[in-house]
């Protein structure tokens, strides 16, 4: 952690001096990555977090080992800031000032390298508390809030990038992009903001936790967020079902969707929302990435996670029988590759090059951990994932993928408000004639609800102006709600949304 001048200089000097580590992807290309983690909350009501540090840190590593120049924003405590040393060093505060500088030295080294001659990628990639503020959605820094307009105002536009992709964990991540329509429902975003209309432009991708307004999880188990880890298994190679070594937009969704298409309760069950860029399919490029990789042949398929010697969770997947993965191995470091299946684990040393798993021998595991959301969590990764899945993989199939929802998802929640509606105004119905029968039965001189049905008293009378009474109001709210129901059922049904 930072705190101070001093250190803040120390950091800004050293993103100056750090040499950029684009020079390791594809010539002609330099990559850029702008993250951020916040685990404290700017709203009172939202608990802290325990692991966007953490997030933060990894997704460092991450676009460290692809050849992407990191610039880092969060807080770390000090375990996080023992287990990820380099990040630590180049890790500036995540607060408006640190930000506001961070932008000014990403926006110069974009347009040094597109003096250069460079296509220029940028990913901006965000794990922290997300809300909605007046239908529109935004991300907190400890000390103010980034709208989607923000985002596009300071990020996307000033920094000119040929290709950017936005990867954020939080929750309501789905209003950054879209504004929440009337009701709190989803809808076509086209004019509502600009952010919205530059998603719908598609020349941005989009990779957000949250389809709606969903929460994302963390899990102890992966000290991490759980989006996040199934993001970053993906991109370090285990969503590249077709081993072409580009993983896309569709590779990833769909790597992420099976991972968790095993978890029963929605509640637990992250609800990706993915859009590629126009014309840019590739979300990242690992053809020429100059780093060492790990491969587990298709002979050995099962379900896998793998750990540094440091105890850190670099990634999980389950690979089909017969499907190779190859994972790139950021640091120097010894591997711990548990197969969960099997229930052992092997010890992969530091070897140049490619690393195959077949070389090594299993041997059994250390213990494992319990928790209350053990069981749920345990469920991720829990399904095969192969090229099939890719291919059969329809960006509809999962909540919010892909377009907002078309006019199929309003029609049908009309028609059930259209159903609620003409129920609940029986009802209303129902009780004023109730009232009306009884008014009609006292005149005559009959009592409904006593023996024989006659004989009124005084009594009876003023309880059956109550009953009367009663029954007048309820009616009156109920044919209203139903009026009102129907009202919503119809506007819903009849939506023009694209």
């Amino acid at each position: 952690m930072r705190s101070g001048a001093l250190l803040a200089a120390w950091s800004l000097l050293t993103l100056f001096s750090a040499p950029s580590q684009a020079a390791v992807k594809a010539p002609g290309t330099a990559a850029f990555a702008l993250i951020v983690g916040t685990n404290q909350p700017m709203d009172e009501d939202l608990a802290p977090l325990q692991y966007a540090d953490d997030d933060a840190a990894r997704y460092f590593d991450l676009f460290s080992a692809i050849g992407a120049r990191p610039y880092l924003l969060t807080r770390f405590d000090e375990s996080t800031a023992r287990l990820h040393p380099d990040a630590a060093r180049m890790a500036h505060r995540p607060r408006e000032a640190d930000f506001a500088a961070v932008l000014g030295l990403l926006r110069g080294d974009i347009a040094e390298a597109k003096a250069k001659g460079q296509t220029t990628v940028l990913y901006f990639v965000y794990a922290g508390h997300g809300s909605v503020d007046n239908g529109k959605g935004y991300i907190t820094l400890e000390d103010g809030r980034l709208f989607g307009d923000d985002l596009l105002d300071r990020v996307v536009k000033p920094m000119g990038a040929d290709h950017m992709h936005l990867i954020v964990d939080a929750c309501h991540s789905y209003f950054l992009a879209y504004d929440r329509g009337a009701g709190g429902a989803r809808r076509s975003a086209e004019g509502f903001s600009k952010m919205a209309t530059l998603a719908d432009g598609r020349k941005v991708g989009l990779i957000l936790s949250t389809s709606s307004a969903a929460e994302s999880h963390e899990w102890d188990a992966f000290q991490a967020g759980v989006f996040s880890h199934e993001v970053r298994s993906g991109l370090y190679g285990a969503a590249d079902a077709d081993q072409d070594g580009r993983i896309t937009y569709r590779e990833l969704a769909a790597f992420v969707d099976t991972a968790n298409g095993a978890i029963p309760n929605q509640k637990y069950r992250p609800q990706l929302h993915a859009r590629a860029p126009a014309n840019d399919s590739v979300l990242v490029d690992l053809r020429d990435v100059k780093a060492q990789v790990l491969e587990i042949d298709g002979g050995l398929a099962a379900r896998y996670f793998v750990e540094t010697e440091s105890g850190v969770r670099l990634a999980d997947f389950h690979n089909a029988p017969g499907v190779a993965v190859r994972l790139l191995r950021p640091r120097e470091d010894v591997l711990f590759v548990r197969s969960v299946d099997e229930d052992v684990e092997y010890e992969v040393v530091p070897m140049p090059g490619t690393v195959r798993l077949s070389a090594f021998s299993p041997r059994p595991p250390s213990a494992r951990g319990r928790g209350a959301a053990h069981h749920a969590f345990s469920l991720v990764f829990a399904e095969t994932f192969g090229p099939e899945d890719v291919a059969a993989f329809e960006f509809s199939s999962v909540g919010g993928v892909g377009p907002a929802q078309g006019p199929g998802g309003l029609a049908f929640t009309g028609v059930g408000l259209l159903i609620s509606a003409a129920a609940v105004g029986a009802a209303g119905a129902a009780m004023l004639g109730g009232a009306f029968f009884i008014a009609q039965s006292l005149e005559a001189g009959v009592v409904p609800w006593r023996p024989g049905g006659m004989g009124p008293t005084g009594e009876d009378a003023a309880t059956a102006n109550a009953v009367i009474l009663g029954l007048d109001v309820a009616g009156v709210v109920a044919v209203a709600a139903g009026a009102l129901t129907l009202a919503t059922g119809a506007t819903l049904l009849l939506w023009p949304v694209e």
